[in-house]
């Protein structure tokens, strides 16, 4: 069970972390109240896991949902299932990851040019030519 001294902890522990929401003495009667029956460590798991990956003040179901991911649960299927989710990290494309990808195809149309120069004689200027060539074709 979460100890009042638990979740006034928490509560100030989001409080800081997210200082947009005023946290009232009601709020705090209303989440201890909506954060009962859940144990200590599984609610500071649990708040710890909503300030790395929230954007706002979690709500009482919020936090109940992420305390339930960490605490073990019996299946008929699987036996105990422990999730870590403190591994997770979600992933974002890093910006201007698009030319990236152009830049890539790009550098592999040379390799492959490149290989074909080594096999291919040609005059300097038929070279240029043909990779130009290539190269625009690619980019159509």
């Amino acid at each position: 069970m979460a100890s009042n001294k638990s979740v006034y902890d928490n509560l100030s522990s989001l409080g800081g972390a997210f200082p947009e929401t005023k946290v009232s003495p009601e709020m705090v009667q209303a989440y201890i109240r909506g954060l009962e029956g859940i144990n200590d460590e599984a609610l500071t798991r649990s708040v710890d896991y909503l300030i790395r990956t929230g954007q706002y003040f979690p709500r009482v179901s919020a936090i109940r949902t992420a305390a339930a991911k960490f605490t073990a649960q019996p299946t008929a299927r699987r036996g105990w299932i422990v999730p870590d989710f403190e591994a997770y990290q979600p992933q974002q494309a890093p910006a201007g990851w698009k030319q990236d990808i152009e830049d890539a195809k790009e550098l592999a149309d040379l390799a492959v040019l490149f290989g074909n120069r080594v096999n291919v004689p040609m005059s300097d200027e038929d070279w240029n030519k043909y990779a130009v060539g290539i190269l625009e074709v690619n980019r159509a």
